[in-house]
């Protein structure tokens, strides 16, 4: 009963399906993240939409040094959970962000979460992107080909997999 009013609330703010379009993204997922984003033109930036999830590196600077940390966290808690969760599905449909998981975990030492985490940026972007110019989002291969869910998955699996043995070493 509650799966199907989130559904309806969902389709009222967002009766194209923009949001549901993306790759990760499900019924309760979609509505949770429209309902806790709220008007994408709100945002001055696609910059500032992404700030607002708390999902950007926190910045430690003083005039000699600039050093990147972690999140900051001081957006939106709700959203962030649904953009994380999305984002480790997409990543297993969606070639442009197999390849940059790929190249996170394997080519600069990113733990998982990380990644996700720096995904999950990609992806609201995407979205919020999508939901201002009233498209919906489209799964493209590396070459700008439109693809299929299935061929995603295909091409994702074929050419995007992570190393068991950088998995495991990302673990500890």
């Amino acid at each position: 009963l509650l799966d199907r009013r989130i559904k309806d609330l969902y389709t009222e703010a967002d009766p194209t399906g923009i949001v549901l379009s993306a790759p990760g993204v499900g019924d309760i997922l979609a509505g949770q993240i429209m309902g806790r984003l709220g008007d994408p033109h709100r945002f001055t930036s696609l910059a500032a939409a992404r700030s607002f999830t708390g999902l950007i590196p926190r910045q430690n600077s003083s005039g000699l040094t600039s050093q990147a940390g972690g999140p900051t966290k001081r957006g939106d808690a709700c959203l962030r959970a649904a953009l994380f969760q999305a984002a480790d599905r997409a990543r297993l449909v969606d070639p442009h962000i197999a390849a940059r998981y790929q190249r996170l975990m394997c080519e600069t030492g990113r733990h998982h979460n990380s990644a996700i985490c720096t995904i999950s940026t990609v992806l609201l972007t995407r979205i919020v992107s999508c939901l201002r110019n009233g498209v919906p989002y489209e799964l493209r291969d590396i070459d700008g080909r439109p693809i299929t869910d299935t061929e995603g998955r295909a091409i994702v699996n074929e050419r995007y997999k992570i190393p068991a043995e950088v998995r495991e070493a990302r673990r500890s």
